[in-house]
């Protein structure tokens, strides 16, 4: 019997490196952009469609039945209604998913070997050598990688805010 209690969709992205390394071999994907693209994409996909789908089934379904009867069709409803409702869960999905392929390192490291290729977070580890650390120019690059995650926070902090303090208050 096994006693792991963690959910199968819940594992890192890490588990599936190796089949994933062999596949994209297999495919002659390495040493791509789509190398990254997908998995990025893959595993980035449920977290992000249970997230918004939480949120949308939290709305209520007397708003779109009121459009409905207006007579406003199935897509105006979502275009005109659901979607701008929504705008706080796509801002805090955006984040999400943006600081997790800013940040990702390790399937990076393996399926892309091309220098043009090549993330931020590997070219930031080209400081750090075996017998010496440049510091100071690590520091600069980190400093400077964190400005884009910086810049989209500022983008959307009104919009985090508003889902955030969304079921705070009752009423």
């Amino acid at each position: 019997m096994c006693h792991n209690t963690r959910p199968v969709f819940c594992s890192p992205p890490h588990i599936a490196l190796v089949p994933l390394l062999f596949t994209l071999k297999a495919l002659h994907l390495t040493n791509t952009y789509f190398a990254l693209i997908l998995p990025y994409v893959a595993f980035s996909l449920p977290f992000t469609t249970m997230l918004i789908r939480s949120f949308m089934m939290s709305l209520p379904s007397a708003l779109t039945d009121a459009a409905l009867i207006d007579g406003c069709s199935k897509f105006g409803v979502f275009f005109r209604i659901i979607l701008p409702l929504s705008r706080p869960v796509l801002a805090v999905a955006t984040v999400i998913q943006s600081v997790f392929v800013w940040n990702e390192y390790l399937l990076a490291l393996v399926f892309v070997n091309k220098r043009n290729l090549m993330t931020l977070p590997i070219g930031l580890m080209d400081f750090v050598g075996e017998f010496h650390t440049d510091w100071v120019a690590m520091a600069a690059g980190l400093c400077i990688a964190t400005i884009p995650i910086i810049i989209l926070y500022i983008i959307f902090r009104k919009q985090i805010l508003i889902g955030m303090t969304t079921g705070a208050l009752k009423g």
